[in-house]
């Protein structure tokens, strides 16, 4: 009689495990433990899966795994077993009170439904015209073709160069900056990441106070009854945005079609901005208009690509405000208020735009006001 064995999936393959193996975990066995461990340790996950006597019960299973041999393997279980503990002696509400209430969705495949009910003679229809359109192959089609590629080029060329850029201004960002100079209010945008949800640095402006007006007495009334004056003084709009030429034809021709689009470079609509007078800061969180749609192909007919989403974009600019007025800080608390004037841009341009929600950034400073607190004489 046979001897039975022990076979495990490794590297995909069955093969047989010696006995003294047996406790060893695999890479199968590995992947699994890690992944329970991280959708019921992590605390994101806990926080959106609400436990109840079944699911208790379902997860009291697992402690009859955990052994020393285990732990040694993979040490971070021993989290896992803490967690399970816990789980174990919360005091959790039956599975018809979990469920009670709850919005239940049902995916409905409308398109699939759609597509499978063509007919043959609709997708002949369908093949025709692609071939005559997305698929002909004419002097025209290959002129045009030709253009959308240098167009993407001369665009990621000079976005590259904007992103060098942009890491050094971050990069020494992170050094502490001097103050602006007297008459001079320094305006900080910054972007959202939608990667990691963190801002990085976008722009900076300097703007100066206008010499041609004198300052204006205000009084802000407070909640507790008080009275905070300040002078108002006009600020002059920020100088246009003047980058370095490109290092190429394609970057140059990108850069020209920018400034054409607008004057300086425009603030992310869903971003920061931080104003600096002397040496206090505030700052105050963006919620712009902004047009555009997710990215889409660039090749093929019919207004889809770059050139379709920009004059999509185009056409809701129309519709946009002139101008967005934004206030950072507060007189009475930071020492000063900047009510900031941003102007719509002529167009857009795929160098301002994100990445990942594709809208477009059409938004610049045009100038403002700014109201510091007098300083009442003793």
């Amino acid at each position: 009689m046979e001897r039975p064995v022990a076979e495990v999936f490794s590297d995909g393959a069955w093969g047989e495990q010696a006995r003294e193996d047996r406790m060893q975990l695999t890479k199968c066995d590995g992947q699994v433990w890690l992944a329970l461990n991280n959708l019921t340790v992590d605390s994101k996950c806990r926080a959106k899966y609400r436990y109840d006597d079944h699911r208790k019960a379902t997860l009291e299973r697992v402690k009859r795994f955990f052994n020393d041999v285990l732990f040694d393997q993979l040490p971070i279980l021993k989290d896992l077993q803490r967690v399970v503990d816990e789980v174990l002696l919360m005091v959790t509400p039956s599975s018809h009170e979990v469920t009670q209430g709850r919005l239940i969705l049902e995916v409905v495949p409308e398109t699939r439904e759609a597509l499978l009910n063509k007919t043959e003679d609709e997708w002949k229809a369908i093949a025709s015209g692609h071939l005559a359109t997305h698929f002909a192959d004419t002097p025209e089609s290959r002129t045009a073709a030709a253009m959308k590629m240098d167009d993407m080029a001369a665009m990621f060329e000079f976005m590259c160069e904007m992103d060098d850029a942009k890491k050094a201004t971050a990069k020494a960002a992170r050094k502490p900056e001097p103050p602006p100079p007297k008459g001079i209010v320094r305006v900080d945008f910054s972007r959202l990441s939608p990667d990691d949800g963190e801002y990085y640095r976008w722009h900076v402006y300097d703007m100066e106070f206008d010499p041609r007006g004198d300052a204006k007495e205000v009084e802000v009334k407070l909640t507790d009854g008080n009275v905070a004056r300040g002078d108002q003084y006009k600020l002059s709009p920020p100088a246009p945005t003047t980058p370095a030429p490109g290092k190429t034809e394609r970057a140059r021709a990108a850069q020209t079609a920018a400034a054409a689009a607008s004057e300086r470079t425009p603030v992310p609509h869903d971003g920061k901005v931080a104003a600096t007078y002397g040496a206090t800061r505030a700052e105050a969180t963006l919620d712009l208009p902004a047009p555009g749609r997710p990215h889409a192909d660039v090749y093929g007919a019919g207004g889809s690509g770059v050139d379709g989403a920009a004059s999509d974009a185009i056409r809701e600019l129309s519709d946009m405000p002139n101008g967005v007025w934004v206030t950072i800080g507060q007189l009475s608390r930071d020492g000063f208020a900047l009510q900031l004037k941003l102007k719509k841009t002529k167009g857009v341009h795929e160098a301002y735009r994100c990445g990942k929600s594709g809208k477009y950034y059409v938004y610049e400073p045009s100038g403002g006001a700014i109201t510091v607190l007098r300083k009442e004489k003793k």
